[in-house]
């Protein structure tokens, strides 16, 4: 009796350590249309990474739940916060240590925008005279600041965008496929072009340290799968 009172404490200890950790993995992300954005339902989230997220969290049978906030608020909250991870999130030395990493999702581009009649560059030194507009906190205004630039910070790429048709900055930094898409569906960016690409990045999921290395590994090796049966570039091609 004694032996199947501990192990029935074992299996009681388990089941409790179990219900300690959190049900659901929560992703947080921002709006960065087709990569991330709202969707048209009520709270819905939509995009290339999103999509591609779903398929390996649903293949893995992990419940999830997705919400949308400011880069700077989706980053902290992961940072901190216990069984929380936040997309789409450029891997840079200075983050490597700081989080549980997850991907590459998806593949992208930085890249300088500028109006179609404005200065034209050969390189990112030609930009130092020039205004340059950055997202705030994000890795490419962090990758300009560390090379000197001086950058004009906004809370959204698409504010950014903005500026530039309003010609109030030279140039905007953003990844390619986000600015591409905004420029296709904002009339007042119609006269917006990439400028110059100034360095090619993989965007990945950032988890917190608290989510447990096997949830980490199972969803590194679905998305490695994803994208070589081809369904990262059917993904891709379905939102351009």
């Amino acid at each position: 009796m004694r032996r199947v009172g501990l192990v029935l404490g074992g299996i009681l200890a388990l089941l409790s350590g179990l219900g300690a950790r959190a049900e659901t993995l929560r992703l947080v992300t921002e709006e960065v249309a087709p990569i991330n954005m709202a969707g048209p339902g009520a709270g819905e989230v939509r995009g290339i990474s999103t999509e591609l997220l779903e398929k390996a969290l649903t293949e893995i049978h992990l419940p999830y739940a997705i919400s949308l906030h400011s880069w700077a608020r989706a980053y902290d909250m992961a940072l901190h916060g216990r069984d929380i991870c936040v997309y789409s999130t450029s891997r840079t030395e200075e983050r490597e240590p700081l989080f549980k990493w997850v991907g590459p999702i998806v593949k992208d581009r930085w890249v300088l925008f500028g109006r179609i009649d404005g200065p034209a560059l050969t390189s990112l030194e030609d930009a130092r005279s020039h205004s340059i507009g950055g997202h705030y906190d994000s890795a490419s205004t962090r990758y300009l600041k560390e090379l000197g630039f001086q950058i004009d910070e906004v809370a959204d790429f698409h504010s950014n965008m903005r500026r530039v048709a309003a010609r109030r900055i030279d140039y905007a930094a953003s990844g390619l496929l986000g600015g591409a898409y905004a420029i296709a569906h904002d009339q007042e960016l119609a006269d917006i072009v990439p400028v110059l690409a100034f360095k090619d990045i993989d965007l990945y999921l950032a988890c917190n340290k608290s989510v447990p290395d096997k949830i980490v590994n199972r969803l590194n090796a679905v998305l490695q799968r994803l994208g070589e049966d081809g369904t990262v570039a059917a993904t891709i091609r379905h939102y351009q």
